[in-house]
């Protein structure tokens, strides 16, 4: 379940890739909103949490892509293994 945000079509109608945020994003969002009249997310922070970039390079690597530090046992991404 989600809330329709965009939709990408070649014929500028209702037929296409449709987008959507999911309903449990979007329920912390309003939740947010009701309790503090703020949404926090989380960013990156220079000093905090180190670049992807700075990342890569630090690991002699390119820059594309992303690195998994930890996968959560019993988790759908650690069933592929």
């Amino acid at each position: 379940m989600g809330i329709n945000s965009a939709i990408m079509s070649t014929t500028n109608g209702s037929m296409g890739i449709g987008f959507a945020v999911p309903i449990n994003l979007a329920s912390s969002v309003m939740q947010s909103l009701i309790a503090t009249g703020t949404v926090a997310r989380a960013i990156w922070a220079s000093g905090w949490i180190p670049s992807p970039r700075k990342l890569a390079e630090a690991m002699g690597k390119d820059a594309k892509g992303m690195v998994i530090s930890t996968v959560t046992p019993d988790s759908p991404a650690a069933k592929p293994g």
